[in-house]
């Protein structure tokens, strides 16, 4: 019977431990206090070559630095392996095609933030002070696809969009303001906006940045840009968008072409633009709204695994909004009165259709290979 008194006191315990942010807060700044940190060694003669470096990448050399010190017979062999070293994690942490961090330091920089945060007297409130802004490339299978494969048109629009999202125009101002923005690419048409300020950060000022994103690209200047990337101009682009092969399209008359394009009611002066889909929250939101196995913080979890969730659960809620926009993008274009905007929608639904119909296949042949194991 007292074993069951206890038993249900601790599940009690826990359940108001898991629904009480506040309580959390505090067990964390607690486990913040008790943990040790790692010394991070002072190497001689190598301050010069990272002087320059972001923290999370000179932080992540310094650690390996005491080993290669004692693999190197002197000096000048500790040099040279010290600066292979920083070529291997420099790679990892910049994405050399467009001058841009990774993925993987976006999620080492908002974890250096927050354990920032967590060591300098903090209340809840402060973790409005991080934030993460994900950023999808509306579009880059439709000017790969209509472009016939032609990947290198994708670069063309991918470098655009990198371009505008680190440009001046898009950051200036803010670090008067004591914000800084990590501009970040994430793989593929994926980018995003790593968001660190002196102050709490207010939803007016993700709103802002987004919105400058959004009008550089559609800026005249770039749209011109964007045409070299996909110009429905071009018969090869129309006929593609048609469904037909080069061929196909090459044996028609000139009638029969006309006729052909007449029938895709393609807009007058149609033109494509690069388009995004952007969803952004802070540290503070995404820590009020955890949930599911991954994000939430148990009373039993490390500390270095409490910041794991926390920045997991910054950069999925931010995917997930940024989703949420990119759906409800879609739907705002199909539901349209303007026929530019219509023709857009049935340029991103010819791509999603075959995107669908690629990942139906990809499960069919998973199934298949499944009864096939089950007969040998």
């Amino acid at each position: 019977m007292e074993n069951s008194i206890k038993h249900m006191e601790k599940t009690t315990e826990s359940r108001e431990h898991k629904n009480d942010p506040e309580r959390i807060f505090r067990d964390i700044v607690e486990k913040r206090k008790q943990h040790e940190h790692q010394v991070v060694p002072t190497i001689e003669g190598i301050n010069d070559l990272i002087k320059d470096f972001p923290s999370t990448v000179s932080k992540n050399l310094l650690q390996n630095a005491e080993y290669l010190k004692s693999r190197a017979v002197d000096d000048v062999a500790f040099r040279e392996l010290f600066l292979k070293e920083t070529k291997r994690v420099w790679s990892q942490y910049i994405v050399e095609r467009f001058g841009m961090p990774s993925k993987l330091f976006a999620k080492e920089e908002v974890k250096h933030a927050i354990d920032g945060l967590l060591s300098n007297s903090p209340e809840l409130e402060d973790f409005k002070k991080v934030a993460r802004i994900s950023i999808d490339a509306n579009g880059l299978k439709a000017v790969n696809d209509l472009n016939r494969g032609d990947h290198s048109k994708g670069d063309i629009f991918l470098d655009i969009v990198a371009r505008v999202i680190k440009d001046e125009q898009t950051a200036g101002g803010f670090k008067e303001q004591g914000i800084t923005l990590i501009p970040t690419s994430d793989g593929g048409d994926e980018f995003g906006i790593v968001v660190i300020s002196e102050r709490p950060i207010e939803k007016h000022l993700l709103d802002e940045i987004m919105r400058r994103v959004d009008e550089n690209l559609l800026s005249d200047e770039i749209t011109e840009e964007v045409q070299r990337a996909l110009d429905f101009k071009d018969e090869s682009v129309i006929s593609a968008f048609a469904g037909f092969t080069k061929a196909e399209w090459a044996a028609k008359s000139h009638d029969e072409k006309s006729e052909e394009i007449k029938k895709l009611s393609i807009p007058e002066n149609f033109v494509f633009q690069a388009r995004t889909s952007m969803g952004a929250t802070t540290l503070y939101d995404s820590f009020s709204t955890m949930k599911g196995e991954r994000h939430e913080i148990h009373e039993g979890d490390s500390y270095d695994r409490i910041l794991e969730k926390l920045m997991g659960g910054v950069f999925t809620r931010s995917d997930e909004k940024m989703q949420e926009y990119k759906d409800e993008f879609k739907k705002s274009l199909r539901e349209s009165d303007d026929p530019s905007e219509k023709f857009l929608s049935l340029v991103y639904a010819r791509n999603d259709a075959e995107r669908e119909l690629s990942k139906e296949l990809t499960e069919t042949k998973k199934e298949l290979g499944k009864c096939l194991e089950g007969r040998s």
